[in-house]
């Protein structure tokens, strides 16, 4: 599970769009499956992605306008019942902000993603810098 999580970074590190396919196809190897990003709030809404389709839609959208994301891979919680596992992991996703407009963009998402009862947001640093 670990080594899958080191994929999953390396994928957001690199964020190499032609490979996006290669990228999602231990994650979401069929349309049975479920990718909840951090903006989800209802399933098929927003960040909450059925399919391949919904996930690659998703993970091009993080990998071309989102921010710098580290995951503490080595110190992530992984669990295991069964064929099942989950994990718990600190993330950081850094973004330089140009605009009064986009640094109250991205609060007011914190803001939503911190009322969802499925992600809750323990520290958030922004930084506003002069453009």
């Amino acid at each position: 599970m670990r080594a899958v999580f080191h994929q999953f970074q390396d994928g957001y590190t690199h964020r190499t769009v032609n490979v996006l396919d290669e990228f999602i196809e231990p994650f979401v190897p069929d349309d049975d499956r479920e990718v909840i990003g951090t903006g989800a709030e209802a399933a098929e809404q927003d960040e909450w992605c059925l399919g391949r389709t919904a996930a690659r839609t998703l993970d091009e959208g993080d990998w071309q306008g989102w921010g710098d994301v580290a995951l503490g891979v080595d110190r992530t919680r992984i669990h295991a019942l069964g064929d099942v596992a989950w994990l718990a992991a600190f993330a950081t996703v850094t973004r330089t902000l140009d605009t009064q407009m986009i640094y109250t963009k991205h609060l007011e998402a914190i803001q939503r993603t911190q009322r969802s009862p499925i992600c809750r947001w323990k520290h958030a640093s922004l930084k506003l810098r002069a453009a």
